[in-house]
């Protein structure tokens, strides 16, 4: 399929609409460099700076001139146009220049600039700045191309501008030609965009692959239509037909391109086996061509939307006109589940979300109320009650350019609302125009969760009003496209946190933004995407979850990086890293798509042994700001020791960074030890600024006194791997007067062996503290630290958490998902009627006892349990004002007619007063025959010994309140930090 990326060149012939009218008058002397001056100049302009100035004849935009400059670099060489008088104070002006550039680098590239005077023409300072390439280690090689940039209002102190073009200490060649300069003007929309809804079948085609051939026969004998059947290769910024497009993202190569870009959802998971969806889409891709996706997860599917389709007639005018109808299938979870549990949609993405994976119409109606009661918020009092909106904007964004064309919505709507999206957009806030930086650095979540959000809302103007606004989108896009360029130049996110921040938020925000941009994202697939999961594989231990680095919580994992990435490259290993999550939930700014393909799973078994994950160049540079000589090249950014994958493998995960954003002081520490299904050594920061004493790390201190700011780079020194061992040495140095080497040698499912050795590069009174942080019931005795992580007594009959999730049938479309920490069943009901079935076993017929173990906490419903559809007991009230409570409750004798698979269902029925949800979670389900005695309740033993010289003194400490209170919850150990 062709992917033309959106081309800056395309959005030329719009430059000057901004207001629609006369043509804007062009301020700048001889705007094409044709007329002669003194001094073989062209007339209006003259030289600063050093290096080549030359009238070129050599090249030029239009007609036979263009102003040259050559520069060997180190100097700042420039044309600067004569002083341009200015009409009116307190107004804005916009600097458009036609540029080609011949291998442009160093220091600030090729650069336009607005310089200011006063009255008595002395610059006063320079505005409407723009780089156009060729910047620090960038190199620059451009055709003709149009430039674009404007001035902040210019004040009763500026009465002249100057036009400087210019190689800001760059070397290389640049031409310049057809500047024009005029006053800027933002106006609102006069009237909504014109919407074509329906297909228009006079003028249609039926777009599948090879393999779809047979149902594109079958559904155009069943429209009774002579309709084309044309390859999913078709060129679709050419083919002005309506398209009729069967299958899903795999099989298909234009509902690739729409799922994509989220106009569809339709993959291996959505809308399930058997299930189907008829999406009709207007003018989703801006190029004039209305869709209708006949989507569906598998062929049984896909026959059933066609005979659905059959039964729809078109009007007289020969346009079929119908709503989005969606009948899901066996396997599709419900809207946040994806393939896999996620946070799902957030804000108002949470009813497009529902709309678009239902067709219910009522979630529009909540949408439309939720936008004319939410988006007219005076600012003022919209930020003082949102502090995190800047976080969530592509909520507002995203819906709107996917559901702005609903029928729900009147012209007034639509008008007022686009209106007030384009206001949005042009504001300083942190989202708009004003608040995106295209510097060299890399980006963290606050800033690509903004740039994210404003690519939506460029995304929408630029299909459907062009028109209109077309200088302003060429600025846009050249903003987004500065910004972007470092995310996708970097195989990881700012945040050394492995956090919603960096993992939900950073990455799959680049990711995503990738994805749609094939222009912006070659080098990025090239060289760092593959490197960014190889990353997130080596951040995860054996049991599905990341190391507690950062601010990190038990729902953060790269669930949707590892789908993306598994979609991309179709890496098996991506797909088995998502397995081990199993249901446990993520956190994700993805929406609504899973990308599932059907990818078979591939153990990583490269991550066996030791892995080292180099560090990241642009990280490197612009993130860690105290290296103390450490070079790149001997720099990582983790390492770790894994005996294999399964639950009970050995795993251990040491960091080599301690920069960047929601990270603390833990550069050459342990972040976590894990074996037999627990954390025995762990991190955890939240949100606190621990400094190295709250670390798996040495403290030094020299003369009584610590660091303030320790180094951030650690450096690999030495490493070395065989069967059943592995070895590193790493140091940190300038640590406060100390070079510390960490030495580990890794005995396979034996030992592993830490020596940390002190080395002082500065005369003075020194003296050391090793410090562990752990999990369990911990003792210390003269050379021997134990924790015991015992696992739960529990019954040896009867089905627990997993189990239970497992033999999941139907629910309700929440959220469900397995808690390991409580092996519990939980679900994340939000009204009453929300339910979950399940099945369990009856060993015999006749007369039983039913009892089910729930886990009681804040944010429950109240249950009420069926078997076979009959009510069991009194409703369970699940709420619980304190720490999470497990009991059991006994629901009494039932009668089983006959032995084998009996349905059990949780239903919420209603909540405590006190209660802010819904949710219930389920521990354990027994059913057995009155008179058995009780079932044995069985218990592991498990410890962890951390051995050292009987002679070294040792204090143990319990820390139930700084960090302890934010521990994962577990049923393995209480909620101290050892």
């Amino acid at each position: 399929m062709q992917q033309a990326p959106w081309s800056v060149v395309a959005l030329m012939v719009f430059l000057f609409c901004v207001q629609v009218g006369a043509e804007p008058k062009n301020l700048c002397p001889n705007p094409g460099a044709e007329a002669a001056g003194e001094g073989n100049l062209p007339a209006g302009w003259r030289l600063e700076g050093g290096g080549e100035r030359v009238w070129a004849t050599d090249a030029a935009h239009s007609g036979q001139r263009s102003l040259k400059i050559t520069s060997p670099g180190g100097t700042t060489a420039s044309w600067l146009s004569d002083l341009i008088p200015l009409p009116k104070p307190g107004r804005r002006f916009a600097l458009s220049v036609r540029a080609k550039l011949a291998n442009v680098t160093g220091k600030g590239g090729a650069a336009i600039v607005l310089y200011t005077m006063g009255a008595d023409g002395k610059r006063n300072g320079q505005t409407a700045h723009l780089t156009l390439g060729g910047a620090g280690n960038a190199v620059a090689a451009t055709d003709w191309t149009q430039y674009f940039s404007v001035s902040e209002p210019l004040g009763e102190h500026v009465k002249y501008v100057c036009v400087n073009l210019r190689l800001y200490g760059a070397s290389g060649t640049a031409w310049f030609d057809d500047i024009v300069l005029t006053e800027f003007e933002q106006y609102h929309l006069k009237q909504p965009r014109a919407i074509r809804r329906g297909l228009a079948l006079r003028n249609a085609a039926i777009v599948c692959s090879p393999p779809l051939q047979r149902h594109a026969a079958n559904l155009r004998d069943a429209l009774k239509l002579d309709l084309p059947i044309v390859g999913d290769d078709v060129h679709l910024e050419q083919d002005k037909r309506d398209l009729i497009v069967l299958g899903n993202l795999t099989n298909n190569r234009v509902a690739e391109r729409l799922y994509l870009h989220s106009y569809t959802c339709e993959d291996l998971n959505f809308p399930g086996k058997g299930g189907y969806v008829l999406r009709p889409l207007t003018n989703p891709l801006g190029f004039g061509q209305n869709f209708l996706v006949v989507g569906a997860s598998d062929e049984v599917g896909l026959g059933r939307a066609i005979e659905r389709l059959a039964q729809e007639k078109p009007a007289a005018d020969g346009v079929l006109r119908l709503p989005l109808m969606v009948q899901t299938g066996e396997g599709y979870g419900g809207l946040s589940r994806y393939p896999w549990p996620g946070s799902g949609p957030r804000r108002e993405m949470a009813h497009v979300a529902a709309y678009m994976k239902s067709g219910d119409l009522d979630q529009v109606r909540k949408y439309r109320a939720e936008v004319l009661k939410s988006w007219f918020i005076p600012d003022e009092q919209l930020f003082a009650e949102d502090h995190s909106l800047h976080l969530y904007y592509v909520t507002r964004t995203q819906s709107w350019d996917l559901i702005s064309d609903n029928e729900v919505f009147s012209d007034e709507d639509r008008l007022k609302t686009t209106n007030r999206l384009l206001d949005m957009l042009r504001s300083r806030q942190g989202y708009g125009y004003g608040g995106l930086g295209g510097s060299r650095m890399s980006r963290e979540n606050h800033g690509t969760r903004a740039a994210h959000a404003f690519y939506f809302g460029w995304r929408h103007f630029h299909k459907y009003y062009r028109d209109e606004l077309g200088a302003e989108l060429l600025m846009w896009r050249k903003k987004l496209e500065d910004f972007w360029r470092w995310p996708l130049g970097s195989s990881r996110s700012y945040e050394d946190s492995l956090s919603q921040h960096a993992l939900g938020g950073s990455l799959v925000n680049a990711l995503d933004v990738a994805l749609m941009e094939p222009a912006w994202s070659t080098e990025f697939f090239e060289q760092y995407a593959q490197r960014m999961g190889e990353r997130c594989i080596a951040i995860c231990n054996n049991m599905g979850q990341v190391v507690l680095l950062g601010d990190t919580g038990t729902s953060d994992f790269p669930g949707s990086v590892f789908a993306m990435l598994g979609y991309k490259f179709r890496d098996g290993r991506y797909a088995f890293m998502l397995k081990e999550r199993g249901n446990v939930g993520i956190s994700t700014d993805e929406p609504l798509r899973g990308f599932d393909i059907g990818l078979p799973t591939v153990e990583p078994k490269d991550h066996v042994g030791l892995h080292v994950v180099p560090a990241d160049r642009l990280y490197y540079d612009t993130a860690l700001q105290r290296k103390d000589g450490v070079p790149f090249e001997k720099a990582f950014d983790k390492l770790t020791f894994r005996s294999g994958f399964g639950n009970d493998d050995e795993y251990l995960m040491l960091d080599g960074h301690a920069g960047g954003s929601h990270s603390y002081d833990d550069a050459n520490t342990i972040g976590e030890f894990s074996g037999n299904g627990r954390r025995w050594l762990v991190e955890m920061d939240i949100f606190n600024g621990p400094t190295m004493n709250f670390h798996n790390a040495v403290t030094v201190a020299r003369d009584g006194l610590g660091m303030a700011h320790v180094p951030q780079c650690a450096e690999l020194v030495r490493q070395a791997a065989g069967d059943g061992y592995a070895y590193t040495a790493t140091r940190l140095p300038g640590y406060n007067g100390v070079a510390w080497t960490r030495h580990l040698f890794w005995l396979t499912g034996q030992h592993i062996f830490c020596l940390d050795e002190l080395t002082a590069d500065e005369p003075g009174d020194y003296s050391f503290v090793c410090n562990w942080r752990g999990l369990g019931e911990a003792k210390l005795s003269p050379g021997l630290y134990e924790a015991a992580q015992d696992g739960a007594s529990v019954p040896t009959r009867g089905m627990d958490g997993a189990k239970l999730v497992a033999a999941v049938g139907r629910h309700s479309g929440k959220h469900l998902r397995h808690m390991p920490e409580y092996d519990a069943l939980f679900y994340r009901a939000d009204e009453v009627g929300d339910f979950c079935e399940t099945q369990i076993t009856a060993a015999a017929a006749g007369e039983q006892e039913l009892a089910v173990t729930v886990l009681d906490s804040t944010g429950r419903g109240t249950i009420q349990v069926k078997l076979n559809g009959e009510p069991r007991g009194e409703p369970i009230d699940l709420f619980h004002d304190g720490e999470p409570r497990i009991r059991t409750v006994n629901l009494g004798r039932v009668a089983i007619a006959k032995p084998g698979e009996q349905v059990l269902r949780f239903e919420v029925v209603g909540k405590h007063e006190r209660s802010s949800g819904y949710a219930f979670a389920i521990g354990h389900v027994d059913l057995h025959r009155v008179g058995e005695p009780d079932a044995q309740r069985k218990r592991s033993e498990n410890r962890f010994h951390l051995r050292f010289p009987p002679d070294v003194p040792a204090t143990l400490d319990h820390d139930t309140e700084t960090l302890g209170r934010y521990l994962p919850p577990s049923r393995l150990y209480k909620p101290v930090l050892n």
